[in-house]
């Protein structure tokens, strides 16, 4: 059999992509672990023996990539262990993947490198490699380290450390730990490097990520951060060192716990005296939370050893209070979040030395569940020893927000050596009527599915009702029967509560109910269950061009019962009247989408509540012609979810009250018989909503309620069904459109089983 030039290249395609998939299998390295009690001059991870002697370059060097070496032992040592080591001599590399755990307490090396790579010609990267220290000692350690032989030829050569990454559990690192480090004589990037510390001892420095000895040096976007133990020495987002032109933008020290006795730096530019060196040092932060120890530490946005701007851009997040540091210096912005706890009077932090304000933008703002402050109350932001400057706003810029609730204006007062915030004004932010909006929409789906399963049990008689010629269908409506009813509905609508809420939903019930005639009128009696779950999107639009956006989703179980007297003659059709009612949980998950607290948290809460309702209703049913029959009905309904209280995931309690739905519907529906077997219908009625409305509060502020109170026009549309004529199982599939305070469809398919 001949293979066309096609189906030859697609079998080589496959089998291309079979063996590259195989390779790499059979290509992926076990984890090397060295352990014991042995001595080492070089531990590498990427060697076929990691630990024997080399001169020179190791002659078996494996990938520099995806190596794992776990260096664990109880008199384990070696002068450097490095998860890779490579080499670039024939082309630019990427030397990354790479994870070095060091672990036991009585490991110890001189240098631990998660990944190393050096060049005398070619750019190389080192990225997302990865050194866990957990235990030990070590002199210094890195998560990339990535370096030049200084030779001439490493002029135009460029070097990057980018996504590494150093993690300390515990141990003692006598000098530093660098999370990424750029050497090299022309262009140095150091980028997104991060160093965590859990706990342990660091005798000397941290640095996130560090770039030196450049002619042009760049470090932006590394982390340092700090929740325990123990730093003698000075922490640094980002450096450079030794540089002719430095740029050190965008990186940051977040500190929780643990306690520093050096300065803290969000960019440094050092000089070192060596070069004559200028740069910038912006865009950095330094950001406070929890109780560290920071009393011997100095803050700085920037810091430059030479020449050019270390201030426009920098931040100082402080989310406590009582906090003690040594000084302030060197921040655009001067961001104090105020805790839970921190009342009128109390200090935010206490300088020792001096704090540099002049010019900076201060803000503040009120975590969610601290306590509400009143007008003429004052929080002491700083209080200095000396205090240099004056601040650039004599009101808190942006006016300070408690969570997403509450809108304060502050007045900056620089008096003495003290920065203070005197409360002026407080009231609601103006986007909470999202969060009563999303309560609304889950009294919106209750009230979409109620009176399905009532006409699922007894509506559904299609070519079985008495009245118009063709309707009977042979059944005897004297004898009691069972019969099982169930009903699906899907509703698209938006509801219009000043602005509006767009709501998607589904439902489903199932019931079993008796018909009987225990007189001149026929009774159905029955009980059913039933579920719903939908989803919305809360929409507000605000002079000045404000939006607010929120959304969340539903879900519902609940049951119920129905009482109906059907087949009451008079005149020439019969009365009908209804009773039902109903009860079950909802749960209601919502997101604020613009509803941001001053911390970058969005506003969310949870509620899970009860919710029950009754329904009354009436009709009049007769025949206009032959096939041909009219019926007027009314229905009131009433419905209740129930209220709750809830806290935002901002911190603010928020109380819900129980929203009352009360409605009532009246209209006409004209059906025509089309054989034994069919039924079509059409009609049109009119809704009244008399409550409709979601009343909650935030922190003792009424919020203004969303309310669907108003008229609602309603048509529908549907065919009525028997499968087989005067046989047992019944069908029902209509449409409803609506137009009003509701506005939208819906559809339903319900289903009556008789037996």
């Amino acid at each position: 059999m001949k293979l066309s030039a096609i189906k030859l290249f697609i079998i080589g395609i496959i089998a291309m992509i079979i063996l590259i998939f195989v390779g790499n299998i059979a290509s992926a390295r076990e984890p090397v672990t060295v352990e014991g009690d042995n001595f080492a001059f070089h531990i590498i991870g990427n060697r076929t023996s990691p630990g024997t002697p080399y001169v020179g370059t190791p002659s078996d060097l494996l990938s520099p990539n995806d190596n794992t070496l776990n260096f664990s032992g109880t008199t384990l040592s070696a002068i450097e262990v490095y998860g890779s080591l490579f080499e670039a001599v024939y082309a630019p590399a990427t030397v990354s993947g790479n994870t070095l755990n060091f672990t036991g307490d009585s490991s110890s090396t001189d240098r631990a490198y998660a990944a190393s790579a050096y060049s005398q010609t070619f750019d190389i990267t080192v990225s997302n490699n990865r050194l866990n220290f957990e235990g030990g000692q070590a002199n210094l350690i890195m998560g990339g380290y990535v370096h030049p032989f200084f030779t001439n030829k490493v002029e135009s050569i460029n070097a990057t450390a980018e996504r590494n990454e150093v993690v300390i559990s515990g141990g003692v690192i006598n000098s530093n730990v660098i999370g990424g480090y750029s050497v090299v004589r022309s262009s140095g990037y150091a980028i997104n490097n991060s160093v965590t510390m859990i706990d342990g001892l660091v005798k000397g420095n941290l640095y996130g990520g560090t770039s030196g000895f450049s002619q042009f040096a760049v470090a932006k976007g590394n982390t340092v951060a700090i929740s325990g133990g123990l730093i003698l020495g000075r922490v640094y987002g980002g450096l450079s060192g030794f540089c002719d032109t430095s740029e050190i933008y965008g990186n940051k020290v977040e500190i929780s716990g643990g306690e520093i006795r050096g300065d803290v730096y969000g960019g440094y530019v050092d000089g070192g005296g060596y070069v004559d060196g200028d740069g910038t040092a912006n865009g950095n932060s330094v950001t406070i939370s929890n109780a560290p120890k920071l009393s011997t530490a100095n803050l700085y946005g920037g810091y430059i050893d030479g020449t050019g701007d270390a201030f426009d851009g920098n931040t100082l997040n402080i989310k406590t209070s009582n906090l003690t540091v040594a000084g302030i210096e060197n921040f655009e912005y001067l961001n104090f979040f105020l805790p839970a706890g921190l009342t009128n009077g109390d200090t935010v932090v206490t300088v020792s030395g001096t704090a540099y304000i002049d010019k900076a933008k201060v803000n503040v703002a009120v975590a969610g569940n601290a306590s509400k402050l009143e007008v003429g109350d004052e929080v002491i932001l700083i209080a200095a020893n000396a205090l240099s400057g004056t601040a650039a706003n004599q009101t808190a810029d942006g006016q300070g927000m408690q969570g997403v609730s509450l809108r304060y204006s502050f007045d900056l007062d620089n008096a003495g050596n003290q920065l203070k915030a005197v409360v002026t004004s407080v009231g609601l932010s103006e986007g909470l009527k999202s969060l009563a909006e999303g309560f609304l929409a889950g009294l919106g789906l209750i009230v979409g599915a109620d009176g399905l399963p009532e006409a699922a049990a007894v509506d559904l008689d299609a070519a079985d009702s008495e009245g118009s010629g063709g309707r009977g269908g042979g059944l005897d409506f004297g004898a009691p029967v069972w019969r099982i009813f169930s009903a699906f509905a899907g509703q698209l609508e938006r509801l219009k509560t000043g602005s509006h809420v767009d709501l998607t939903g589904f439902s489903a019930s199932l019931g079993v109910a008796r018909r009987f005639r225990p007189g001149p009128a026929e009774v159905v009696a029955g009980v059913f269950l039933e579920y719903g779950s939908g989803s919305y999107d809360t929409h507000n639009d605000f002079p000045g061009g404000a939006v607010v956006r929120g959304g969340g989703d539903l879900r519902y179980v609940g049951g119920g019962a129905v009482v109906a007297i059907d087949r009451l003659a008079a005149g020439p059709g019969h009365f009908k009247f209804e009773l039902s009612g109903r009860a079950g949980g909802i749960e209601n998950e919502f997101s604020g989408k613009d509803l941001m607290a001053s911390d970058g948290t969005f506003a969310s809460y949870r509620t899970s509540t009860g919710y029950y309702g009754f329904g009354l209703g009436a009709g009049y049913l007769f025949g206009v012609g032959e096939t041909v029959s009219a019926e007027i009905y009314a229905r009131w309904s009433f419905t209740r979810q129930k209220g709750q209280a809830v806290r935002l995931s901002t911190g603010e309690e928020v109380v819900f009250e129980d929203a009352d739905s009360s409605r009532l519907k009246a209209g006409v529906r004209v059906l025509k018989t089309l054989g034994e077997k069919v039924e079509i219908y059409a009609g049109a009625a009119w809704e009244n909503e008399f409550e409709g409305a979601a009343k909650s509060s935030v922190l003792g502020f009424p919020v203004d309620p969303p309310t669907t109170r108003g008229h609602t026009g309603v048509g529908e549309a549907g065919l009525r069904l028997k499968p087989t004529a005067g046989g047992p199982l019944s069908l029902d599939l209509g449409v409803e459109g609506r137009a009003g305070r509701r506005r939208g469809f819906s559809g339903h398919l319900a289903v009556k089983l008789e037996f």
